[in-house]
């Protein structure tokens, strides 16, 4: 059980940090059309 939660944090993270940046960018109005 503990090693599927930290595979899921492991995967999960760069996902994360990706989706912040991108809404981020969008907040401070820059178009991002490389974002997927």
């Amino acid at each position: 059980m503990e090693e599927a939660l930290l595979r899921a944090v492991l995967f999960g993270t760069p996902i994360l940090l990706a989706s912040l940046g991108a809404l981020l960018s969008e907040r401070g109005g820059v178009v991002n059309l490389g974002v997927e």
